[in-house]
């Protein structure tokens, strides 16, 4: 397995985030090789959607987040995780929106294994 990346991201109403640009960025966003890419998240309010991309390639389109969550506490990952697969040089991307006004907080963990 290779690296590991897990952030807490606060939400403020009607905004967005983007947690893997945010300082500090995360240096394997730009994939150095073909890379299995494994992720889960959740939120502790269900008015908030994700979207993921992949270079220029959007690779989930928007998509309610999971609620229920409890601020600071990952999802299982073992049992909620997606997986996307990315080539050398693919900047990847996630993008939260809050829905309705309110501050939640997103928690999400990815998991890049290289392929080949």
């Amino acid at each position: 397995m290779g690296p590991v990346f897990s952030r807490q991201t606060l939400m403020v109403g009607n905004g967005t985030a983007q947690p893997l640009q945010t300082v500090p960025a995360w240096q394997h966003r730009i994939l150095a090789i073909d890379s299995l890419i494994e992720y889960a998240l959740v939120s502790t309010d269900v008015n908030v959607a994700y979207e993921a991309t992949l270079g220029s390639a959007v690779e989930v389109q928007r998509s309610p987040v999971s609620g229920g969550g409890t601020i600071g506490v990952f999802p299982n990952f073992e049992d909620t995780k997606k997986t996307i697969v990315g080539a050398a040089g693919d900047e990847l991307a996630f993008t939260f929106f809050e829905l309705a006004g309110g501050t939640p907080s997103v928690m999400l963990e990815i998991h890049l294994t290289p392929l080949g």
